[in-house]
């Protein structure tokens, strides 16, 4: 029997291997949305996903951008329990 293993490494959009678990954390726009399509498979936009982690105030269009399924409204509580935008 062989195994074959599979890495979790994929390519952020300068071409450099990121390792999706650890490299998300980087603070890198385009490491997470490469993670977020393998992940989650959505392709986010680089410029909302680099909004958010500048820690930008959210508005319902951009929230609308990242997410067809959850509105800003929806995020109301959870936005207020991590502080973001304080």
């Amino acid at each position: 029997m062989r195994f074959v293993l599979r890495s979790s490494r994929t390519r952020n959009t300068s071409g450099r291997l990121a390792d999706s678990q650890l490299d998300i954390l980087s603070g890198d726009a385009s490491v997470y949305r490469a993670f977020a399509a393998d992940y989650f498979d959505v392709q986010v936009p680089l410029d909302a996903i680099s909004h958010v982690l500048a820690g930008q105030p959210l508005s319902k269009e951009l929230v609308a951008r990242i997410s067809s399924e959850r509105s800003f409204d929806d995020l109301a509580s959870d936005l207020a329990e991590i502080g973001y935008g304080t």
